[in-house]
């Protein structure tokens, strides 16, 4: 449990690191978002409620999470709503099994891999 601890109190966006940023993300959304969007509905139907509170019930405490990490922990507002829009682009894929925005994941995954990357056009800047 320590090790979820040091987790929430560390935010990192990964500014100088593109493959640390796509790991990250990765985690976020099939660790989080995926694997919480096929676990949750086991925990809510025995509790009276409707697999359609998966995504509902998800956002709520992932937002959460990321609240206490703005707030309390310092992190980048813009971070934690690209957080949560991986974790819920994943949940999104597989709760309604709309496998294609995995490409659409993918896609953002590649721009902010791009946007880290060190030496390159996005990177680099423009001198008149």
């Amino acid at each position: 449990m320590n090790w979820l601890v040091r987790l929430l109190k560390t935010p990192s966006s990964f500014e100088a690191d593109a493959r640390g940023f796509v790991q990250n993300q990765t985690g976020h959304s099939w660790l989080v978002g995926g694997l919480g969007a096929w676990a949750l509905p086991f925990a809510l139907v025995p509790m009276g409620l409707s697999a359609d509170w998966t995504l509902p019930v998800l956002l709520a405490g992932y937002a959460l999470w990321e609240a206490v990490q703005w707030r309390w922990y310092r992190a980048k507002a813009w971070d934690c709503l690209d957080d949560t829009g991986f974790v819920m682009i994943a949940a999104c894929a597989v709760h309604y099994g709309l496998w294609w925005l995995v490409v659409v994941q993918m896609l953002f995954l590649r721009a902010g891999y791009l946007r880290r990357q060190t030496d390159t056009p996005l990177t680099q800047k423009e001198t008149l």
